[in-house]
């Protein structure tokens, strides 16, 4: 064997059986916090069934009217059965997600579990008020908003300084917490970074380059993926699991966004548990892919929350709804607030899961690009139109659609949004977009109004298109040459 190979494998004293306990522990925290963030979505839910069915004091005093107003009196009460049948076992399984994190990292739990107790002590407190003002319909609207606010602080909140003391390693957040969605969300990080941390400190890691600043660290606890050798450009043709070779899928392709992307990836009985570091944000996904089995053994299963509190962000939980569409589109079951976290998991064979898994990273890997979108404020529907077509690096595809729209307009020279184009780092599906269906349409638009003749800039589109082409041999031409599009 080779020496650089024998250096790089793995030290046989510290394969799977050595990490069998530790990786049984992360997997029962996994299947915990999931469990947690399911409860949460549905306590969320639950409170949004409320709001539908709102009392109003002012309705004029007709037969219709009381009969409505007793009705909707009955549904509510309907509603607080259930907050009491259901609200026992929510607050015990964020209470289990406690205990399973404390047992993976060995800390003392007992600042967490003495929040939530604080913290379930004061929602229960408000909801036998606010329970109680609706039923008997002693509240007017504004009342009934404000009280609505007050609760859902303590199921969905997510502070400024907790999100920002995720970034600081080492930071105390146990006392600053306020809400079960911000334990639940310390949790899932904390425990992640615990067990990234610990594999690292006993196994070892491998590091494999993605192409540009992109990289690939591999901890493989089996050994399964001994002939790829560190340190150099990953040979995708040489992994041989079937997951890991999915996720890995976007970089072969020169899929990728604006900025650095780690993916840590830790191999043992032939899954795969993952953490992605992609700008601000970060994900973790499970998967398991075998061959010849069908969709009760093969599956994803991912996780991922929104970095910074929803509130003072531009863009309000619109990363949510856009990874929320693309998921759903690909035949993920997902849980979400639509604010600040969600949970998806797919089953299906192992073909299909492949390829869901491939397109599944290339969603992930897109949403970095999300904090700098200006328009993502405005549509996050436009952006996974966008994505669906075979678009990645959004943040370059945007830029290249705003400044064609100014040459078009006469504020950019041509030769200048030329420039600017070739300086996006787009990859072959943006530039397929691009030619195939962005520009055609905007150029349609245009010439419809009057403004432009339309064959003038598909010439000028045509050559760019073949000049930046040529510029990138890992590019495929678009399917055809730009023709003007038949839609405004």
């Amino acid at each position: 064997m080779e020496p650089d190979r024998q250096r790089h494998m793995p030290r046989k004293t510290m394969r799977l059986p050595a990490f069998g306990p530790l990786l049984a522990r992360y997997r029962e925290f996994r299947r915990t916090n999931q469990r947690a963030v399911k409860k949460l979505n549905a306590l969320a839910q639950t409170f949004m069934r409320v709001m539908n069915i709102n009392l109003r004091p002012d309705e004029p005093f007709r037969v219709e009217n009381v009969i409505h107003r007793c009705l909707k009196k009955q549904r509510l009460e309907e509603i607080g059965e259930a907050f009491s049948r259901d609200l026992p076992r929510d607050f015990e399984s964020l209470r289990e997600s406690i205990e399973s994190y404390g047992r993976l990292t060995g800390e003392d739990c007992a600042p967490f579990l003495d929040r939530e107790a604080a913290i379930r002590a004061a929602f229960l407190d408000q909801l036998w008020f606010f329970t109680k003002i609706l039923i008997f319909n002693l509240c007017d609207d504004h009342t009934f908003i404000s009280r609505m606010r007050d609760l859902l602080r303590y199921v969905t909140e997510i502070k400024p300084e907790v999100s920002e003391g995720l970034l600081e390693p080492g930071a105390d957040l146990a006392g600053k917490l306020t809400s079960f969605n911000e334990i639940a969300r310390v949790l899932h990080q904390r425990g992640d970074d615990r067990f990234f941390e610990t594999v690292r400190r006993l196994h070892g890691v491998r590091t494999f380059s993605l192409g540009r600043e992109n990289s690939l660290e591999l901890m493989d606890l089996e050994g399964t993926e001994s002939d790829l050798v560190a340190g150099q450009p990953l040979d995708h043709g040489r992994v041989r699991n079937r997951a890991l070779k999915a996720i890995l899928v976007p970089y072969v392709l020169g899929q990728h966004g604006a900025g650095r992307e780690v993916l840590n990836v830790a191999l043992a009985d032939g899954i795969i548990d993952t953490q992605f570091s992609l700008g601000l944000h970060k994900a973790s996904l499970r998967a398991f892919i075998e061959e010849g089995t069908g969709s009760a053994r093969n599956f994803v299963s991912l996780s991922y929350y929104e970095p910074r509190h929803p509130l003072s962000s531009s863009v309000v939980g619109n990363r949510l709804r856009y990874f929320a569409g693309i998921l759903d589109a690909l035949g993920y079951s997902i849980y979400t607030d639509s604010i600040s976290f969600l949970s998806a998991q797919y089953r299906m064979g192992a073909a299909s899961t492949a390829s869901t898994l491939a397109e599944t990273m290339r969603a992930i890997i897109s949403l970095k690009d999300l904090d700098e979108v200006p328009g993502m404020a405005d549509d996050p529907s436009r952006i996974v139109e966008i994505f669906r077509k075979g678009a990645t690096n959004l943040l370059g595809f945007l830029n290249a659609s705003r400044n064609f729209r100014y040459a078009l307009a006469g504020q950019m020279e041509r030769s200048t949004f030329a420039a600017v184009l070739k300086g996006q780092h787009l990859n072959a599906g943006d530039l397929a977009v691009l030619f195939d269906d962005e520009f055609p349409a905007l150029v349609t638009a245009e010439a419809r109004r009057g403004r432009i003749q339309a064959p003038e800039w598909m010439k000028f589109l045509g050559s760019l298109n073949e000049e930046i082409l040529r510029m990138r041999p890992d590019a495929s031409p678009p399917t055809a040459q730009p023709q003007p599009s038949n839609h405004e």
